[in-house]
């Protein structure tokens, strides 16, 4: 396409232009009043959305009828694609085709060039204000690491790795199940390789201590920002365990027993690790015959005794 620069900076203008707008708005109003706004429409907003319509038809064409590896311009928009959830919710159609769009965009063939550039804008994206952002950001991360599997160099591996690890300990809880679902997948495509490395960095965040006695009043105190460490590490531990749906490695046994401290831990650590040994025990289930040979005596009974406790189910 000729003058796809050109192009491309005029896009990257109008729907800067449209997320200023809506984030403007949402960030002065209640959330009864924005939804108000998303039946009366004014000509400023009704305007910002036909151009998002007009994009998505033009991402929808040229994405599904280009043969050629992605053209690095595009590249450019894909921080405001990670911020126009807002503006794509005031319509049911756009609200189907910004995830569509994501994933078509992570899929695409990319040069080593292309990559590195594609991961320097998400390390951007996972760092912006909007939670809502850097949840689009860890999806695309997802999906450029599966779908790129064996085009990427180890550099671009590695950072990609470091992001979801970081995004682990994300302030916001949906971000961080989001990135423990990446991790998951990552892990169980071969992407990311489970070594000491990664489950010592895991283990050493999960020990992180959130609570702690106030020694003016006494009462114990949580220190959120541990705990959402804590909760990383956790989540952490648990995409290796549910990356080995139908099978048991040599490092599992391990990380399982390990996680049965945390079955009542605060909230939400010990909602994570219960859903997690649940998940296990079904998918192991079959096969358990077998599978428990993976284990010593000591591993077995404290599987055994948080598997069958009372209070697990409590």
């Amino acid at each position: 396409m000729k003058n796809m620069k050109r192009f491309i900076d005029y896009l990257e203008k109008r729907l800067n232009k449209g997320i200023e707008l809506f984030s403007s708005v949402s960030d002065s109003v209640e959330t009864d009043e924005m939804s108000k706004l998303a039946d009366t429409k004014s000509p400023q907003h009704q305007s910002a959305i036909n151009c998002l319509q007009t994009i998505f038809a033009w991402f929808g064409y040229y994405i599904y009828k280009s043969y050629q590896p992605v053209n690095h311009e595009i590249i450019r928009l894909i921080p405001q694609l990670c911020s126009v959830d807002k503006i794509a919710a005031q319509e049911v159609t756009m609200k189907t085709q910004l995830p569509m769009i994501r994933i078509a965009i992570s899929m695409w063939i990319m040069d080593n060039k292309s990559s590195k550039e594609f991961i320097d804008q998400l390390v951007e994206i996972v760092k912006m204000k909007s939670w809502m952002s850097r949840l689009a950001g860890v999806q695309m991360l997802q999906n450029f690491g599966i779908f790129n599997l064996f085009l990427v160099e180890n550099e671009v591996k590695l950072k990609i790795e470091n992001l979801i690890l970081d995004s682990l300990v994300d302030e916001q809880l949906e971000v961080r199940i989001c990135a423990s679902l990446a991790l998951t997948a990552l892990i169980h495509s071969n992407f990311i390789q489970v070594d000491d490395r990664l489950v010592s960095k895991l283990k050493s965040l999960s020990a992180i201590k959130s609570r702690k006695k106030d020694k003016e009043t006494g009462k114990i105190v949580t220190n959120m920002s541990n705990l959402v460490k804590r909760h990383g590490g956790v989540l952490g531990l648990c995409s290796i365990v549910s990356s080995c749906p139908y099978d048991v490695p040599d490092y599992l046994p391990d990380v399982v027993t390990y996680l049965c401290s945390f079955t009542n831990d605060q909230v939400p650590i010990q909602g994570s690790v219960r859903k997690c040994l649940s998940e296990f025990r079904r998918t192991h289930h079959d096969n358990w015959s077998e599978h428990k040979l993976k284990f010593d005596e000591s591993q077995l009974s404290i599987l055994m005794d948080i598997l069958i406790s009372p209070s697990y189910y409590a």
